[in-house]
């Protein structure tokens, strides 16, 4: 020990938000749950991320989901993410 005060170790650039990719949690629902865990982080790519490729990527069939929440509010396949947004996948339900 010098006395002198300790030097910070430099930032890991692969740690920093702004070189990371943007993240979604993913929830698929129901009959949906096959295709990925009931919640899950998912990473987003492309230039502009929307739910239609976030649907191709998980492999999810367009014909099997009918419900699409986006923070909790309704989307379609066109609505575009951002990093941290939850996204939830719905089939129909049926029930009696």
């Amino acid at each position: 020990m010098s006395g002198q005060p300790a030097i910070p170790e430099p930032a890991d650039p692969a740690a920093s938000p702004a070189s990371a990719s943007p993240v979604v949690t993913v929830r698929c629902l129901a009959s949906l749950a096959k295709y990925r865990p009931r919640t899950a982080a998912v990473p987003l790519t492309g230039a502009a991320p929307r739910v239609a490729g976030l649907m191709a990527a998980l492999n999810l069939p367009p014909e099997a989901v009918t419900t699409i929440l986006v923070n909790a509010a309704p989307a379609s396949p066109d609505t575009p993410l951002d990093h941290g947004d939850a996204v939830t996948f719905l089939p129909t339900l049926t029930g009696g």
